[in-house]
Formats: structure tokens, sequence, C-alpha cells
């Protein structure tokens, strides 16, 4: 049986405008007070995956900008940062400590917008938690880290009329391998 998760207390303050040239941003800041926050490990082998529950406190660091660079090509960007102070646990399992996203659109007469897009997800550290028996505690290990991980996505959209469209998408181009 799974415990639900209980968020205490979240407080987020930040702000946002308009840079006057089309775009926007927003930053915040957020801080989270969690418990029984969800982890699923998986032990040494790989072969099972266990959840285990955590309190922590959770700050989170985010950012968004976007607008125009000319009437037909627009930007957009987005970033957070994670800090997890855990109780129990060394470290959060599988959590990034950042990810961020950038993406230019063309517009072509408002009927075809094509899009790139570059996805990334920071180091994370991977589960280092084994069962010793199923009725023991868990023992930490050496943690294990996976590395930082970029995706490259394409998107292309037909507007047939303004209340039909097709679209097609293409996301992790470089058909890279990762676990999230």
């Amino acid at each position: 049986q799974q415990k639900n998760t209980d968020y205490s207390m979240i407080a987020t303050a930040g702000f946002s405008g308009n840079k006057g040239i089309g775009g926007n941003y927003l930053f915040s800041a957020s801080y989270s007070m969690v418990k029984d926050m969800i982890f699923y490990i998986t032990d040494e082998p790989g072969r099972y995956f266990y959840s285990v529950y955590d309190d922590i406190d959770l700050l989170n660091l985010h950012g968004e900008v976007d607008g125009a660079i000319t009437d037909k090509l627009s930007f957009s960007g987005s970033g957070n940062m994670y800090k997890y102070n855990t109780v129990k646990l060394v470290s959060a399992p599988n959590k990034p400590n950042w990810d961020a996203e950038f993406g230019l659109k063309y517009n072509l007469r408002d009927k075809i917008l094509a899009g790139v897009d570059v996805t990334a997800i920071g180091k994370r550290t991977l589960s280092g938690y084994t069962y010793g028996d199923m009725l023991s505690s868990m023992t930490p290990l050496v943690p294990l880290t996976e590395s930082v991980h970029v995706n490259l996505n394409f998107s292309a959209e037909y507007r047939y009329t303004k209340i039909l469209s097709f679209w097609l998408k293409a996301n992790n181009v470089g058909i890279n391998r990762y676990n999230q």
C-alpha cells in the first residue's frame, strides 16, 4: 500500500514582466516541506523497483523567457534548479539537480509553423541503495550518478483553418538512451 505524499507547506515568490520587445520573463523561487515523498529505487542488479519515502525540504528556482527575434522567428527558454534536503536518504534518488529547455519557432504566414528545441536534464544520483533482504532496512551503497542528458526535438504544424491543424513532432532525434 502506497502512502500519500503530504505537502505541509509551499511558499512561492517571484516576479514577471515584459522586456519591451514583444517578450516576457518570469522568475520565481519556491520552498516546500514535504512529508512522505515517494522515490522509486532499484536493487543493485536493477531487477526490481521499490518505493521508499522520505521527508524532504525542496528549494526550486525557476526562470522563463520568451520573445520575438523577428516577426517570423521567436524563441522561448525555461530552466529550474532544485535542491533536495532529505532526512533519511543520502540524496533524492533519480531527481535531477536542474533541467532546462530552449526552443526556436518559425512562423510562415500563420499557416506553417516549424520548431526546434533542446531539452536537458541535469546530473542525477541513481538509486544507490539496496535491500539486504526484503525485511531489513535499506543499506546505502556507493551512489551511482547519471550524467547530463540532452535531447534535440523537431516539430511542424500546418494550420488548415483557425480550428483545424495537423502537426508532427519528432522527439529525441539523436536517439540517446537514458532512464528517466
